[in-house]
């Protein structure tokens, strides 16, 4: 309770000890012949700690993961390996889930039974780039009025013009997203769901930006321009890891957006 009170936007020290250090240490409450007697499975394992150089929930997991009690398996599932120690990487063996291909993409549609008008489908499976799990979370989301949203605003954006309108419809869309989140979801942190919603945002605006970068490859002023851009998106994802309010950090990227496809240069 006090841990889910503080808003914890990173997996806090105390749960890890609680509920992974100090179980696989003990001995299995039933005894079988199976190979794995306990298995701990960390999701978004990028979340232990803010930083690869402040990293103390981690560090905490290193003498447990090195000589790990007999069949115990602990699994820590991420999309961003970079931000794990390497102590941590060089414990572990690696085991990739590469993105499906599209034809397994649409089997799954099919198989769901989810019949979508070609836009919508063929947007969303480039969103979810080969991902199941993308493509039923942005489907659940309605993601596809985000992007019909911001679609014409990000048009104008990269065509130079600052949209004033853009980081405010950003940062509702993400609000609003987050409330409903909270709100269907018993326990959940208003914090880590902003989180979340920031990072759908991030996800459209980037793939937006990438198709574009992909559109003008052999232009190499203007695919510069748009190499640029996501870096700016980046950089908005950064300043909300720093604790910039989402507004701010949404005005701030609307008028990065525009000046980068403008040939200007932005100080990071």
């Amino acid at each position: 309770s006090r841990i889910r009170d503080s808003k914890q936007i990173t997996i806090a020290k105390d749960v890890v000890e609680t509920h992974l250090l100090g179980p696989a240490a003990l001995a299995p409450s039933l005894r079988n012949d199976a190979l794995a007697a306990k298995v701990f499975i960390v999701d978004e394992a990028e979340l232990l700690d803010r930083s690869s150089s402040h990293a103390p929930t981690q560090a905490a997991l290193l003498k447990t993961l090195e000589e790990p009690a007999e069949r115990t398996v602990i699994i820590l599932v991420t999309s961003s390996e970079d931000r794990l120690l390497t102590t941590i990487r060089s414990r572990c063996q690696r085991v990739a889930f590469p993105p499906l291909p599209p034809d397994a993409m649409i089997a799954y549609l099919k198989r769901e039974q989810l019949a979508l008008d070609p836009n919508r489908r063929d947007w969303l499976l480039a969103l979810a780039d080969g991902s199941p799990g993308v493509l039923k979370l942005a489907l659940e989301a309605n993601l596809y009025s985000w992007h019909e949203k911001l679609e014409p605003m990000l048009a104008r954006a990269k065509q130079g013009h600052f949209v004033p309108e853009l980081g405010a419809t950003l940062a509702a869309l993400i609000e609003e997203w987050a409330e409903h989140w909270v709100k269907s979801h018993k326990n959940a942190s208003k914090e880590a769901a902003n989180k979340a919603g920031a990072d759908w945002a991030f996800r459209i605006l980037s793939d937006s930006l990438r198709k574009d970068l992909t559109l003008h490859a052999r232009d190499e002023a203007r695919a510069e321009r748009f190499a640029q851009a996501i870096d700016c998106v980046r950089l908005a994802e950064r300043r909300l890891d720093s604790n910039v309010s989402i507004p701010m950090a949404m005005e701030v990227l609307a008028a990065d957006l525009a000046a980068c496809c403008a040939g200007e240069s932005i100080v990071h």
